[in-house]
């Protein structure tokens, strides 16, 4: 696997362009790319449909081989990420979600983002705890409470957008060195935070089982067209996105997520079979007909920040 990340743009040599974007290059240009943030080499990968699931893979820029980036490139793993704290550091009037370390690493502290989703929760979403009963304003505590959980989302699918851009292993456990996540006074795993289509079956057993006690962030591709339940008491509309199978003992188990969103509006912002990056709260109930192969899963969207498209 190629080092760095996964890119969407790149510089076109013995060209004044800015960088151009990838729906604007092919492999033609292969040989005549650079990375838009420094000066190393770069090519264009076809899209093509994974496996037996026929899951469409978007195209994308990955380093030459041999080829590294600046070690402050905004591409490399360590510049990516001083980027993303940096931009979630300069909000104001905000505790910081990240804490930097003597050894120059970061802490994601979970905590702050749960707290905050909670009270956002209780005052916005219909249904919830009553925010008159605690005392919650709908005024200024309430704009003050959804900037920060804005900004706590972004982080949060900020640092799981660049897990799922990384695809060499050197790179991942670097990156796992770079960023702790830590939730309750404990560190948490990030194979307990990320899950993408490969681990559908790991995510669906701890959520069936209740052992989910925190957000996780979930790559997912929609596949369906947005639909509407309306019995539904919160998270009316929803769509589902392809699905991981699973064949053992000529037993067949396909993992189906779908995510669900209370705002109508976010809704119509997704596309069909587009990849996206979700952190949210995850629910499943356990399937007591072993001979259905379904296993559904839920994934709660109620702000705009948890989701954040993959391609850029």
């Amino acid at each position: 696997m190629a080092k760095g990340l996964k890119m969407f743009s790149a510089k076109i040599k013995e060209t004044e362009e800015p960088a151009v974007n990838i729906s604007k290059l092919s492999k033609s240009h292969n040989g005549r790319l650079h990375c838009s943030h420094c000066n190393a080499d770069v090519e264009y990968v076809s899209g093509y449909l994974r496996d037996a699931s026929k899951k469409p893979v978007a195209a994308y820029l990955r380093l030459c081989k041999n080829e590294e980036h600046k070690s402050d490139c905004k591409n490399s793993v360590k510049g990516s990420i001083e980027q993303l704290v940096d931009e979630s550091n300069a909000i104001e009037d905000i505790p910081s979600i990240f804490e930097i370390q003597d050894d120059g690493s970061y802490v994601f502290r979970m905590n702050l983002l749960v707290e905050a989703q909670k009270i956002l929760k209780d005052t916005s979403i219909p249904g919830e705890n009553d925010n008159r009963e605690k005392g919650i304003s709908t005024g200024s505590d309430y704009a003050r409470t959804g900037n920060r959980i804005n900004s706590y989302f972004r982080s949060a699918s900020g640092i799981a957008k660049l897990r799922a851009l990384i695809e060499d292993s050197a790179d991942i456990e670097l990156f796992k060195s770079l960023i702790k996540i830590q939730y309750k006074n404990k560190y948490i795993k990030w194979n307990d935070f990320y899950y993408d289509e490969s681990r559908y079956d790991i995510l669906y057993r701890r959520a069936a089982k209740a052992k989910l006690h925190h957000p996780v962030a979930i790559n997912v591709t929609v596949k369906s067209d947005l639909g509407y339940y309306a019995g539904a008491k919160v998270f009316h509309w929803s769509y589902r996105c392809f699905t991981m199978r699973v064949d053992d003992d000529d037993k067949r188990q396909v993992f189906v997520p779908k995510i669900q969103f209370s705002d109508e509006k976010i809704a119509n912002q997704i596309t069909k079979l587009s990849t996206y990056l979700v952190v949210g709260d995850v629910w499943a109930n356990s399937q007591a007909d072993s001979s259905v192969p379904y296993r559904n899963f839920n994934i709660s969207i109620f702000n705009r920040c948890q989701i954040k498209h993959e391609v850029h």
